[in-house]
């Protein structure tokens, strides 16, 4: 398991459960909250490595689909970042315009998707030498992109969700999105909330023939892909 943080670093983890706790909280714990977590039988787990090398919060995080020996980070800091994972360390940097909010790397075709605060789609070639050359961009949401998700089985089709509202699905071999989809509330009040103001998309999935997205509606909306 990887994990981005606000302190700048990634994280990896086993999903191992431990019998007793692998580390001491750092904070003061009352007598009460120590019995509170015997009580639930709650442990603390350790991350098997820290890599440290953004500087700000670290927003977006992806394997290797192909390799769990590489991995692919986005931040605060404009960068889009290559790691070894085996050394834990910072191999490539990639400096954009904005704010990297989401990544996605495809074993499809080996290219790297990003979600930025411009309202970009980027597509980086990870095997390419310049790190500067973003391949392709993909313009057409009207807000923040905070989540990308390639299709498991294409290697063209590439999913994207924003605060925009809506759910845009793209064939990168065209600059416009095959499909774009709001969800709409269902009922009468729900839709003139809806008019009113975007609900904001915050996570997207795409596996097994479905897409998933969530927002701040608080609903999991499903959609199956022809």
């Amino acid at each position: 398991l990887l994990t981005g943080s606000a302190d700048g670093t990634l994280m990896v983890w086993t999903t191992e459960v431990p019998d007793e706790s692998e580390i001491t909280e750092s904070k003061p714990v009352t007598k009460r909250a120590k019995a509170e977590q015997h009580a639930a039988n709650i442990v603390l787990k350790a991350p098997l490595a820290t890599c440290r090398d953004h500087v700000g919060a670290v927003t977006a995080v992806s394997f290797n689909r192909s390799s769990d020996k590489q991995a692919f980070s986005g931040g605060w800091d404009h960068s889009v970042r290559t790691w070894d994972m085996e050394i834990c360390t910072n191999v490539t940097t990639r400096v954009c315009e904005k704010v990297v909010l989401s990544v996605d790397h495809s074993s499809q075709n080996g290219l790297l998707a990003s979600g930025h605060a411009d309202k970009n789609i980027r597509l980086w070639d990870t095997r390419a030498d310049d790190t500067s050359m973003v391949k392709l961009s993909l313009l057409g949401h009207s807000s923040w992109v905070p989540s990308v998700r390639w299709s498991p089985t294409s290697p063209y089709m590439l999913a994207s969700a924003s605060h925009d509202g809506s759910l845009r699905v793209w064939d990168i071999r065209s600059r416009t999105p095959l499909h774009t989809i709001k969800p709409s509330g269902s009922d009468a009040a729900s839709t003139r909330v809806s008019h009113a103001r975007h609900e904001r998309l915050l996570a997207l999935e795409w596996s097994h023939g479905f897409l998933a997205t969530g927002g701040e509606s608080g609903k999991l909306s499903i959609y199956q892909v022809q």
